[in-house]
């Protein structure tokens, strides 16, 4: 109870905070200016934990060579900020989205050189999350304008983005094998994640709650009895939850829940058109509920019920979408 009650607060209060003022009154560049240092400040607190972790060790050059392994990262990586690996990488996947192509950040771009070493640590730390779906989710928005722009230099960033990402997957061996999983010795793709979210369809629908769903209480039972009756010991083990928003609203709240979910985003569509930085958080959040139970804790739902109120008032037309300020 208290735990839902912590994730419904900042629901409703950040919405409220937001919404009392006028779009005139927020300087989006600043905003990002802020972000983008409070993930800096709390890269180098996680940076500062591994290097006090490497050099309490006797033999710290050869502990400095697990940088790269699991127990620098993931959850390990952000251990220090008790958090959890896929916020701080959607967060990651904002900031960078807005750097690369928002027309406020042009002159951070301007001299290549120095874009590249602004961009880096951001980007390393991405990869050190081993957030799959924050990779693929950046990926798709370099695509995504290269696209739109009808850009044959932006098309050919994105495909190198994709080698970067094959080389730095290769030294991150804990990344890489996450990506490995994907496919079957045979070849065949094969995610675990869908296997279990077909088990757990199965068990709902055994429960008849179609339309209204279980409640948030008893959809960990549903969880559970899936995860038991499909082998998945250690999801069972650990007491995983759905790893995907669109099915947890479905089981927990039924066909209503989730055709409520979809809607907010039908309603950030309409009222956005989708401009920069609304697609970037559109695309974003959409991806990170297929693979995440993202608003299953307060972090998760701080950073959406905030981004979402805010680039709702932002881009929001006052009077028409002629008058509507470009970003």
């Amino acid at each position: 109870m208290q735990k839902d009650i912590g994730r419904v607060v900042p629901l409703v209060i950040i919405p409220l905070f937001v919404s009392v003022h006028r779009k005139e009154d927020y300087n989006f560049k600043n905003i990002y200016k802020v972000l983008g240092l409070g993930l800096f400040l709390g890269m180098l607190i996680c940076w500062y934990n591994i290097f006090v972790s490497i050099m309490s060790r006797v033999d710290y050059v050869k502990q400095a060579s697990y940088f790269f392994q699991w127990i620098y990262t993931d959850f390990n990586l952000v251990k220090p900020l008790d958090g959890h690996p896929s916020y701080f990488a959607i967060l990651l996947v904002l900031f960078i989205s807005a750097i690369l192509f928002n027309k406020e950040f042009y002159n951070i771009r301007k001299n290549k050189l120095k874009f590249v070493l602004f961009l880096s640590p951001f980007f390393l730390f991405l990869i050190e999350t081993n957030s799959r779906i924050g990779v693929i989710v950046l990926v798709m928005m370099v695509l995504y304008h290269a696209i739109k722009q009808g850009s044959t230099k932006l098309f050919l960033s994105g495909v190198a983005l994709v080698f970067l990402i094959v080389l730095l997957a290769i030294k991150f061996d804990y990344l890489g094998s996450k990506f490995k999983k994907i496919f079957s010795p045979e070849g065949s793709v094969s995610i675990e994640r869908v296997e279990r979210w077909k088990e757990i369809i199965q068990v709902f629908n055994d429960e008849d709650n179609f339309w209204f769903g279980v409640g948030s209480g008893d959809a960990r039972l549903v969880y559970r009895r899936a995860y038991y009756n499909g082998g998945f010991e250690l999801a069972l083990k650990k007491n995983y939850n759905a790893h995907n928003q669109y099915l947890e609203f479905f089981v927990s709240n039924g066909i209503f829940g989730l055709a409520i979910y979809l809607f907010v985003f039908f309603n950030f569509f309409r009222n956005t058109y989708l401009r920069i930085n609304a697609i970037h958080f559109f695309i974003a959040f959409l991806m990170f509920s297929m693979s995440e139970s993202f608003l299953g804790r307060s972090q998760g739902v701080m950073i959406f019920s905030f981004f979402y109120s805010f680039l709702l008032l932002y881009y929001k037309p006052t009077h028409n979408l002629s008058n509507a300020k470009e970003e």
